[in-house]
């Protein structure tokens, strides 16, 4: 994805690498039809949460999803291309963005001005994905006594992360740490394993340094 400006303060930004050099702010963007927030980027965006809360003094920046702000405490877990039906005839194309708290949809079409939809993951009682078109699906989400009809791509896979934050949202903040403490203890394990091959004699310093460097991306 080509550069873009941050939202809060309008620096140059790399989309790449999630947060704003200039602000801190944490910044999502995506041209793809489906695409889920990387788990690293979510553990970024929890740690940044705690920390601001554990130190008054240094304000949260703020979390940034196609130039929305999220709530306090939102977590990004999921979002890309969709229709929305707003009736058995009519569609608004857009941007259905899954989070920790809530379910949006935002359109911002030329010819049909904007449509924003929130459905509070506390008020949906009801998921069902339906086979739509051969590259797309239909997902019905019921809120209160409405349903809402989407067509997305990869449409199970919304239903199930839609049903898995509604129950469960702190999943994706300990999964992501969960996988951060996988990738230390492997990294560890491998730096013992090499150094008993350099003791062994099986390699030579100068092999241990170079592996050893690949291994920490230095």
């Amino acid at each position: 994805m080509r550069g873009m400006n941050c939202p809060n303060c309008g620096a140059p930004y790399n989309p790449a690498k999630f947060v704003c050099e200039s602000c801190g702010s944490f910044v999502i963007m995506s041209d793809a039809n489906q695409y889920n927030v990387p788990k690293q980027a979510i553990h970024n965006i929890s740690e940044g949460m705690k920390n601001a809360a554990a130190n008054p003094a240094s304000a949260y920046p703020g979390t940034y999803v196609f130039g929305k702000l999220l709530g306090a405490g939102e977590i990004p877990i999921r979002l890309g291309s969709a229709n929305y039906y707003t009736s058995a005839l009519l569609s608004s194309g857009g941007k259905l963005l899954l989070t920790s708290s809530s379910l949006y949809f935002s359109s911002h079409m030329f010819n049909q001005g904007k449509t924003d939809l929130c459905l509070p993951l506390s008020e949906i009682s009801q998921v069902k994905h339906d086979r739509n078109q051969i590259v797309s699906d239909l997902i019905s989400v019921w809120a209160g006594s409405a349903r809402y009809k989407f067509v997305v791509f990869g449409g199970k896979e919304w239903v199930t992360q839609i049903q898995s934050a509604k129950n469960n949202p702190a999943i994706y903040q300990e999964s992501a740490r969960a996988e951060d403490h996988q990738q230390v203890f492997d990294y560890t394990d491998e730096l013992i394993k090499l150094k008993k091959l350099l003791d062994a004699g099986i390699i030579t310093e100068e092999e241990f340094t170079i592996k050893k460097r690949m291994l920490m991306g230095i």
